[in-house]
């Protein structure tokens, strides 16, 4: 009973939207948090690089949207339906933060994603 009251959309899209907003605010720390003494260096992408960004964007952006697009605001019971633009337009530019201008999500997740499917 209590898990399907959790997993409703009345709750449930509430918590997911304040988990990802947490880790987009997590990411921005990590981003900008001082770095210390010593030696700090760029990294310029290559065409491969950028390629999977791309594609793991995508697919993020595509499965959060028609998740929240389905689940959510076609469900008219949990009131969320007036707010979908607002939703869907907050999601993507934190998904573009994270995914795109987030060094450390970069290299610390979607990298360690890619390798670790190469291992398999």
């Amino acid at each position: 009973m209590i898990i399907a009251m959790i997993f409703s959309n009345g709750y449930f899209f509430p918590l997911m939207q304040i988990a990802l907003f947490l880790f987009f605010i997590f990411a921005i720390w990590c981003d900008y948090r001082p770095l210390g003494p010593g030696i700090h260096a760029s990294v310029l992408r290559g065409e491969q690089s950028m390629t999977t960004l791309e594609n793991i964007t995508g697919l993020v952006i595509a499965a959060i949207v028609t998740i929240i697009n389905k689940s959510v605001f076609d469900d008219d019971a949990a009131g969320w339906q007036r707010y979908s633009a607002a939703f869907n337009l907050i999601d993507l530019v934190m998904i573009i933060y994270l995914c795109y201008f987030s060094s450390w999500v970069r290299n610390n997740i979607i990298l360690k994603l890619q390798q670790r499917s190469r291992l398999d």
